[in-house]
């Protein structure tokens, strides 16, 4: 698997979704450095393509907070364009799968041996890819198929 990152980052959380997230080619970037619309909370958002065009993913750390700021988190994921959207948590509270179900979010849990998935993220159909017009040419640059 060839993972590139576009944004230096060292985080649990960058470094354990090649795991989570297995696909040929993995392009990752924080979400406001895809060209994406500036809204509270998404700089705490990171996109990932996983492999294909059609295979977006938005995933959001959930490590240390409440349960307002994990459904403010959950409202700013939901303005992300996606097919998948993620909440990542290295110690889940026992209310967060629950926000998670009822946000229709799906849960990340990151262990020292890296992430796996607590809760399947339903899909959400469509390409949304062309509206990160940064993303797409990276991706573009890598995409072998």
């Amino acid at each position: 698997m060839q993972t590139a990152t576009q944004s230096s980052t060292n985080t649990p959380l960058s470094e354990s979704l090649a795991q989570a997230l297995p696909a040929h080619e993995l392009l990752t970037v924080r979400y406001d450095e895809t060209g994406g619309e500036s809204l509270p909370g998404t700089e705490a958002i990171w996109v990932h393509v996983q492999g294909r065009g059609d295979r977006l993913h938005a995933v959001a750390s959930a490590s240390g907070l409440s349960l307002e700021e994990a459904g403010r988190l959950a409202d700013a994921l939901h303005s992300v364009a996606a097919n998948w959207r993620w909440l990542a948590a290295d110690s889940a509270p026992i209310w967060l799968p629950e926000l998670c179900k009822e946000r229709g979010l799906g849960l990340l849990s990151l262990l020292p041996s890296g992430a796996e998935r607590s809760l399947a993220a339903p899909p959400a159909p469509g390409i949304f890819l062309p509206r990160y017009p940064s993303l797409r040419a990276e991706w573009k640059k890598l995409a072998s198929w």
